[in-house]
């Protein structure tokens, strides 16, 4: 996967979630000051409710068409998050189809949100061509950020 469009997904993503009503925000970086210090990266999160505030973080996976994402590892990726961030749900974005969806969302307390769900809230058919012509903005900070540091 290019990061291009990697972060191109992450938009699309960002940008149908806001045409559901949500503040969404991209890329958000949260730190830990004791010690040990360490650093997570998130690639969307929005809260919703006022009196008494959840917080969502999405994971997003680009895949190549005709490749399949590793689920488990998103899944140990959003798990080690949740407990970084405090989220009170997590959710899984990706541009591939997921078998047994249903079952995996109630086993591992998580939404999932694969290719038919984002086509339905796009209301295309060509997903990959939506994707590719979100804008693309390249990182201000170009430094190599590992997931868990």
């Amino acid at each position: 996967m290019n990061k291009k469009t990697g972060t191109q997904f992450e938009k699309f993503v960002q940008e149908l979630l806001m045409k559901e009503g949500y503040k969404v925000k991209h890329n958000i970086m949260y730190h830990k000051r004791k010690e040990p210090r360490r650093r997570c990266q998130i690639d969307l999160e929005y809260k919703t409710g006022i009196l008494f505030s959840r917080k969502t973080i999405i994971e997003c996976k680009y895949v190549s068409p005709g490749n399949s994402i590793d689920f488990l590892r998103a899944y140990i990726q959003l798990g080690e998050a949740m407990l970084f961030t405090g989220a009170d749900t997590a959710m899984l974005a990706t541009n591939a189809r997921i078998k047994d969806k249903k079952r995996k969302e109630a086993r591992y307390k998580i939404m999932i949100y694969d290719r038919e769900d984002l086509s339905r809230l796009a209301r295309t058919e060509d997903l990959e061509k939506r994707i590719r012509e979100t804008a693309y903005e390249p990182a201000k900070d170009n430094r190599f950020i590992h997931r868990y540091i």
